[in-house]
């Protein structure tokens, strides 16, 4: 795997679980090495104070503005929306330099960060990673604007390839439809193994048996569909044999087409509120 050059500095600004999670992923794989990075985070949970004692030449600060004298050359903002005005206030002067901005802040155009960082020329690429990314097992969708140099976008893609695959979006626009797809997607997949636990435990099955069944059915399933040169449709008709269990439970679930109407009023709920968390 390609690594970030050995002189290249990295502030990671919230390591809260995704910011930990890419971390994490970046130190495992060896993209950066932590005598390269300055975290800087208010309230470190027990899994960032393990990472600083595991890799003990990474620094750690409560405010971004007291790791501005590392001169960083890629900043990572890694914070909620909602405080990301008041913590960038700090950093315009890397902003107004040749600083690369990698922000994972669902639902902020580059427009408004630029706006933030009070920097019009900021070089920004948008992202957003989804939490399997702690497994190395994440999805990302970017966007970077035409000006942004390539040799930003490929270390933009260096960083995030070390937690699982990304994609590169052509409309900065679809970042809203990727954060309510997958960026919020674990949560449905997550939501769908428990109806399927439940399930089983209704008709008898163990606890714990009913739960392994369910995680690695969609597991499996999951893996089928990624190596499979059938698309999911196909896919799920060759499981269905006519008027067998399979083709019972699809009655119910796709009866007035209410499964796939529900799942897409969830993922279109989830794409107006990104859309308005960059309204403010």
């Amino acid at each position: 795997m390609t690594s970030l050059s050995p002189d290249t500095r990295l502030l990671l600004v919230g390591a809260g679980k995704m910011g930990a999670a890419l971390l994490k992923g970046w130190l495992r794989t060896g993209v950066v090495q932590d005598r390269q990075v300055g975290i800087a985070e208010p309230a470190p949970s027990d899994e960032l104070k393990q990472i600083i004692a595991d890799y003990r030449q990474l620094t750690w600060a409560e405010n971004a503005s007291d790791l501005l004298s590392a001169s960083p050359d890629i900043v990572v903002l890694a914070v909620k929306p909602q405080v990301m005005a008041d913590t960038v206030a700090d950093l315009s002067v890397l902003a107004r330099g040749n600083a690369l901005f990698l922000s994972i802040a669902a639902g902020l155009s580059v427009a408004r960060l630029r706006r933030m960082l009070d920097a019009p020329a900021a070089s920004v690429i948008r992202t957003m990673p989804n939490t399997p990314a702690t497994i190395g097992s994440g999805i990302t969708a970017f966007f970077s604007p035409p000006e942004v140099h390539e040799a930003h976008i490929g270390i933009a893609e260096t960083l995030l390839n070390a937690v699982g695959q990304s994609v590169r979006l052509d409309k900065e626009e679809h970042m809203d439809a990727v954060t309510a797809l997958s960026g919020s997607g674990p949560a449905y997949v997550f939501l769908f193994i428990e109806a399927l636990v439940e399930a089983g435990r209704t008709l008898g099955l163990p606890d714990e048996i009913a739960t392994k069944l369910a995680i690695h059915t969609l597991v499996g399933a999951s893996q089928l569909a990624e190596q499979s040169e059938l698309s999911p449709s196909d896919l799920r008709e060759q499981v269905t044999s006519p008027h067998g269990t399979t083709a019972a439970a699809l009655d119910v679930l796709m009866g007035k087409n209410q499964f796939k109407a529900l799942v897409g009023s969830a993922v279109d709920a989830a794409h107006r509120r990104s859309i308005e968390l960059n309204q403010g």
